[in-house]
């Protein structure tokens, strides 16, 4: 479960003040820090700090000492009758985990802000088992003026593009569909995480991922990982992008099955949780980590920096996240068409998990 993230006093300024921009109660310009701190009843640091926030965010410019900082025209733009209509939002989740995650928290938080509802739909996607006709029936009972769906399918995020309730993609088989979406872009990230195992001798790389990455065809990731192997005569199959039942004891069974033989010097696996589960199996076999297995998580946690060695893992900016899909609700909120696909930069952390692979016998 990860942590909720408790606002400092400087964003909770920065949060208010944006508020008040959007509103129209403050316009043009911002008021002088003295000026604020004594409305706010706050220090001068803190609204030295919040400002900062807001400078990075785009909100206001800066216009250099003893100026006072200018309103974004484009957060004028967006911010006109961003509060006329309340809009109820309904995030359709991957997983129940995904409830608590501190991205979604934030995302949630921000619509709240900007005068929105949001709820979550009754079941999740991998409780559906990603069933169309099933989640078509959610869908249909529950009545939302847009959706949130959270690493959905090919199909699923293929069918939502089709109606006529908007819908945002979070992650998932979206790409080349017709409808807004955002995302990490982790090709050049995942090709040197890939590149660097191999750099170390590892030949028996397995990749473990959800059936929406393999299915109907691998995703971008797994075909880049596919071929990767083959430039480097490494022979390719079922082992290195293994099919499992997605539950806890068929994760279990899937271990088992790929060190029954020829045990794998790497995995690779693309959920935080899945890293957990396979950390614990390793130890239950006396296996070390990286000197026995390497290990990479394709998406990073805050957990990873209690880890020591810390993990090797793609690292990407949530914040980017959460402001393109609340822009996406600003707009939907506006009458306005919104189809952008958005890519956030990510970058590979090598870590402390991956070592050089052992001899082979």
């Amino acid at each position: 479960m990860n942590p909720i993230r408790v606002l400092s006093a400087s964003e909770q300024v920065a949060d208010y003040l944006k508020r008040l921009i959007k509103e129209g109660a403050v316009r043009d310009h911002v008021p002088g820090v003295v000026q604020l701190a004594k409305a706010l009843g706050v220090n001068a640091k803190t609204v030295t700090v919040a400002l900062q926030i807001l400078e990075k965010e785009g909100v206001v410019i800066n216009q250099g000492a003893r100026r006072m900082r200018l309103i974004s025209d484009t957060v004028l733009q967006e911010g006109e009758g961003l509060l006329s209509e309340q809009l109820h939002f309904c995030i359709f989740l991957y997983e129940e985990t995904d409830r608590q995650s501190v991205l979604l928290k934030e995302l949630e938080y921000a619509l709240n802000e900007a005068g929105h509802v949001v709820t979550y739909a009754e079941k999740t996607l991998t409780e559906l088992k990603m069933n169309l006709p099933l989640i078509q029936q959610v869908v249909k009972r529950e009545r939302c003026d847009g959706w949130f769906v959270v690493g959905g399918s090919l199909s699923v995020l293929e069918w939502f593009s089709l109606q006529s309730v908007p819908a945002f993609a979070l992650f998932g088989r979206r790409m080349r569909l017709a409808m807004a979406s955002v995302g990490p872009k982790t090709d050049s990230a995942f090709c040197e995480a890939v590149s660097s195992l191999i750099s170390f001798g590892h030949r028996r790389i397995v990749k473990i991922c959800r059936s929406e990455r393999r299915f109907p065809d691998p995703g971008q990731s797994e075909r880049m990982f596919l071929e990767l192997l083959r430039q480097n005569d490494i022979p390719v199959g079922e082992y290195n992008l293994p099919d499992w039942e997605e539950t806890a004891e068929g994760y279990h069974e899937l271990l088992v099955s790929l060190f029954r033989v020829t045990p794998p010097t790497a995995i690779i696996v693309d959920e935080p949780n899945l890293l957990l589960a396979t950390y614990q199996f390793l130890a239950e076999l006396g296996l070390r980590v990286p000197e026995d297995v390497s290990l990479v998580s394709v998406n990073s946690d805050s957990f990873f920096h209690w880890c020591y060695p810390t993990v090797s893992s793609i690292h990407w900016d949530a914040g980017s996240v959460v402001r393109r899909a609340v822009k996406w609700a600003s707009n939907v909120a506006n009458g306005k068409e919104d189809l952008e696909q958005t890519s956030t930069p990510a970058q590979f952390v090598m870590g402390g998990t991956i070592a050089q692979a052992k001899e082979e016998c």
